[in-house]
């Protein structure tokens, strides 16, 4: 008889947040936090949005997980895209990579 001892999964839980508007999540596993980085990058960059764009900012908060324990986390910043629709674009994209 052996105690069950269940193993840390790593993965990468992305926060997209917005003031005022509902903060979406999109936990991802296999890969890393400067591969979600790049990813989020591409397909924001892809929107040719405005530098002369106004309003709030969404923030994009990509955090390392082992298990419960967190670690480091990398923020990205720009304007023009709701949370949904940001989230909405990067399961899109992640759907077209398979």
């Amino acid at each position: 008889m052996k105690i069950r001892i269940r193993e840390a999964v790593p993965y990468i839980h992305v926060s997209i947040t917005k003031f005022g508007d509902k903060t979406q999540y999109l936990p991802l596993e296999d890969t890393n936090s400067q591969e979600v980085q790049d990813m989020v990058k591409k397909v924001i960059e892809s929107q040719n949005l405005s530098v002369f764009e106004t309003g709030k900012k969404t923030q994009v908060i990509i955090r390392e997980y082992v298990g419960a324990k967190a670690g480091k986390s990398v923020s990205l910043s720009f304007r023009g895209l709701s949370p949904s629709k940001t989230k909405e674009l990067i399961l899109k994209y992640i759907n077209s990579e398979k």
